[in-house]
């Protein structure tokens, strides 16, 4: 009788452990289709045509005189066309590229939002978006100090600004795990880096008692479920 029994235990050991298998191989199949559907959902967004449009016209504005002024010459700062003193050609371009600059904006604020809360994972930041993340910025900035000043408002593109300074930057300083090799592989370069760390100083920046949480998101090992 002990004999069955024993049989009877071994059964439901090798069942149970069957069943773990099985488990793990349904939530290891539902992770990597959860994983592509994040990478999906951002590469729809950030190579959407008229986001790349608008990104390769920012990178168009990428000189030393150019990204300090031209949101001046154009007139970006007026809120309507009646309240621009320009020929009908101008008015026509300040809304052209003031609208490709405020996309761009855009863009990289609600995908910072999505990464500081955890929605997306840095390792997609890491390997794709570092340069587009950073030169934009450099080119942006002005532009995006002088929105700040007009409307007073420091916290005008904040998740953007947050992206750049508080995950890209330390991300890159720190040279390890997915930023391993980055800073030499996919930014632009350093006098440009540097650059955007000393106008950052100089730039109005939101309150310091708004803090929210910051909870970055780094796909791990598959045995670090918690990670997903």
């Amino acid at each position: 009788m002990s004999d069955v029994f024993e049989i009877i235990k071994i059964a439901f050991s090798f069942v149970a452990l069957l069943t773990i298998y099985f488990s793990a191989g349904v939530l290891f199949t539902h992770r990597r289709a959860h994983l592509l559907e994040v990478y999906k959902h951002v590469f729809t967004k950030l190579d959407d045509e008229n986001v790349r449009k608008a990104r390769h016209y920012v990178y168009s504005l990428d000189n030393v005189t150019l990204r300090s002024t031209v949101y001046k010459e154009e007139q970006w700062l007026c809120k309507k066309q009646e309240d621009m003193e320009s020929k009908k050609e101008e008015v026509e371009l300040w809304w052209a590229n003031r609208s490709k600059a405020e996309l761009i904006c855009r863009t990289f604020d609600q995908l910072g939002l999505l990464v500081r809360e955890g929605r997306i994972p840095i390792n997609i930041i890491a390997q794709f978006y570092v340069y587009p993340i950073l030169r934009c910025w450099y080119v942006l900035s002005p532009y995006i100090d002088a929105v700040r000043n007009e409307r007073g408002q420091p916290g005008h593109m904040w998740e953007f600004e947050h992206l750049v300074f508080r995950v890209v930057i330390p991300g890159l300083e720190s040279n390890s795990g997915v930023w391993k090799g980055i800073l030499a592989h996919d930014t632009p370069s350093r006098e440009k880096l540097g650059t955007v760390q000393d106008d950052y100083k100089k730039m109005v920046h939101k309150d310091t008692e708004y803090n929210p949480s910051t909870t970055l998101w780094e796909i791990s090992s598959i045995y670090k479920f918690w990670k997903w």
